[in-house]
């Protein structure tokens, strides 16, 4: 799955009184994209060399061709697309990526020795993954981790960095997991995290833990990457202050795909500004050198931007009465139409009019002045899961729903997928199947041990010569024994306890089509946690109370031998003491030394399944040679 991190350091100041530092005078970027990794065991991308392009064109308006770095390894198709790049690109590298920071962290330090204030971009568009807790990200020859990560950011030592990842699994990149600690994480960890190590750093990112690619060939990207480079554009800009915000950005991705019917497609969107203020500039659209298209008519009205390849760029879906100004590559200059399409009906997304864009020497150009060609109606296949993207009109009124929305909804989860639900499910089952079996078996030795005391104290006291009173007091005790021995066993066998009705919860839960999954997941993890954490205090309390037992039983039979009762009373005193002393020693070093059922099931819940790549070895031989394919999956 691709998902998308983003970390500027930009100040906003949409505020009235909010203070505005000045704009950088040196913005960097750098651009990694690869549609492969190292390891084996996952499909290739299809568009994540195209996504590095389009973002190197959408950030070089900004900092400038000489500023942009990409590297990545275009397929033929995306080579014919961008011969330029083509010519200049290098491999997607730990090396090349390592020369490419050194090199920006040396202007970055002659910028501010002159005084100037420097931005950083680093964007990746590929494969992802988490270990342990610990997220990275696939560069062709390895990982790149959290912790290089954070390495990268502080040797360029921007006063504004940008980090945007495209890449599954993207949150675990910023905010690390502890191994062995729970499987999901909430804003709530990513605000602490970043506020403690990085707090000059804002975060814009999808959230999705899937392994699937969310890639559709009518972008010929990834679907969330298009919505956030289309919002960079200006498609976001609700108030139309020339700046995208994170609240706004965020707003523009989920107001995008609303309508999108599989809640398994649609972005899932975490956004958090630099000091957690969200109405901070992620992207400052006014500050680009790009062909500006003004959309200034009063009706809502959906566009798509293509080249003359007929390559995607942009979509946007304006309000009624709401102006858009579109900042697109100048790179594109001469080569791009506008298309207006239609929003209603079955034919939502049909191409109404184009209307060609004419190369102006860089003058703004009003859409409202344009004359459209001659029809040439009709969709480009779209495919029907993704039709409701950008059916909704974003501006002031849909940030507005969307900020009410954020405030009633609860805290999101992060970094649970389907396959995560699907193993918690089978854990569950066996949860289940093992705390009915000991549930069953605990009932049984009770019920035995009430036959053992009955048979015991009714049979001892018949052949023994005992006097009234130790018979008496004998039978007493067996009555008393026999009964809670009784008690025990139905209780345990009519009781059953909430962890053993946990899978049953869980399948309710999951079945429910509104449901948030994720969220089922997390709300069980961390019940079972409370259980875990109860069940400890009680074992502890078990202990102590077990082997004090033990210890005052054992005095009894002491005490006993110097007791004036009779021989035989004596003698049946010290045989059931001695009994009930080994019962409650085993019962209590079992409790010390075992391993209960919840604990085995936080411990594997826990545990990052590993995904080893395979390892491929060629070796000649005289006449031929062998091939061997070794690993684990």
């Amino acid at each position: 799955m691709k998902a998308i991190v983003l970390l500027p350091t930009f100040l906003l100041a949409s505020r009235a009184l909010a203070a505005v530092p000045d704009a950088p005078s040196r913005t960097l970027v750098l651009v990694v994209a690869s549609n492969r990794g190292p390891a084996l065991d996952r499909p290739p991308l299809q568009y994540a060399d195209d996504d590095g392009a389009k973002y190197h064109e959408v950030f070089a308006s900004l900092a400038g061709e000489a500023n942009t770095t990409l590297l990545t390894a275009f397929d033929s198709d995306t080579a014919r697309l961008f011969p330029q790049l083509a010519k200049s690109v290098a491999t997607p590298t730990r090396a090349h990526v390592d020369a490419a920071v050194e090199r920006f962290a040396q202007q970055a330090s002659q910028a501010r020795r002159l005084g100037q204030r420097v931005g950083f971009y680093f964007v990746f568009a590929g494969h992802g993954d988490v270990d342990e807790g610990r997220g990275f990200l696939e560069l062709a020859d390895g990982a790149f981790t959290a912790d290089d990560l954070d390495a990268l950011l502080r040797r360029i030592g921007a006063d504004e960095s940008h980090v945007i990842l495209d890449s599954c699994n993207s949150f675990f990149v910023v905010n690390p997991r502890k191994p062995g600690g729970r499987r999901f994480a909430t804003p709530r960890d990513a605000a602490e995290k970043l506020a403690r190590q990085l707090p000059n750093v804002g975060v814009f990112l999808s959230t999705s833990a899937e392994a699937e690619v969310f890639e559709w060939s009518e972008l010929q990207s990834g679907v969330f990457s298009h919505a956030v480079r289309s919002g960079l554009m200006g498609a976001a800009d609700a108030n139309h202050d020339g700046r995208v915000s994170y609240e706004e950005l965020a707003g523009f991705v989920a107001t995008a795909a609303a309508e999108i019917k599989n809640p398994l497609y649609r972005p899932k969107v975490f956004a958090r500004g630099p000091n957690g203020d969200d109405e901070r500039t992620l992207f400052d659209v006014a500050r680009t050198h790009a062909l500006t298209v003004t959309i200034d008519q009063d009706a809502s009205m959906r566009l798509a931007v293509r080249d003359r390849d007929g390559l995607r760029w942009l979509d946007a879906h304006k309000e009624a009465g709401q102006v858009l100004d579109l900042r697109l590559p100048t790179a594109l200059a001469g080569h791009l139409e506008v298309e207006r399409l239609t929003v209603d009906g079955s034919a939502a997304g049909t191409v109404e009019a184009r209307f060609n864009l004419p190369d102006d020497g860089g003058k703004p150009v009003s859409l409202a002045q344009l004359s459209p060609d001659e029809a040439r109606t009709g969709s480009r296949g779209a495919r029907e899961i993704f039709r409701g993207l950008f059916v909704r009109p974003f501006g002031v009124h849909a940030l507005a729903a969307y900020r009410e929305a954020r405030a009633r909804e609860p805290e999101p989860v992060f970094g649970i997928s389907r396959e995560d639900t699907e193993r918690m499910g089978l854990l569950l089952e066996q949860l289940e199947a093992a705390e009915h079996q000991q549930r069953l078996s605990a009932a049984t030795i009770s019920f035995g041990m009430a036959a053992v005391y009955g048979t015991y104290f009714g049979l001892a006291a018949r052949e023994h010569a005992l006097t009234s009173n130790e018979k008496g007091s004998f039978l007493a005790t067996g009555i008393i024994l026999t009964s809670l021995s009784l008690g025990v066993g139905f209780y345990r066998l009519v009781h059953i306890p909430e962890r053993e009705r946990a899978y049953e919860q869980f399948r309710a839960d999951m079945s429910r089509p509104e449901v948030d999954q994720a969220r089922v997941a997390a709300a069980i993890e961390t019940r079972l946690q409370e259980i875990q954490d109860e069940e400890h205090h009680k074992r502890v309390r078990s202990l102590v109370v077990g082997y004090l037992v033990t210890g005052l039983v054992g005095g009894v039979v002491v005490l006993n031998e110097f007791n004036k009762q009779s021989q035989d009373s004596r003698i049946l005193e010290r045989g059931f003491a001695l009994a009930v002393t080994g019962t409650l020693l085993s019962l209590t070093l079992r409790e010390q030394f075992s391993t209960s059922a919840t604990d085995k099931f936080i411990e594997l819940w826990r545990k990052d399944p590993r995904h080893r790549p395979l390892d491929l070895s060629v070796a000649p031989l005289a006449g031929g040679g062998t091939c061997a394919l070794s690993g684990s999956f």
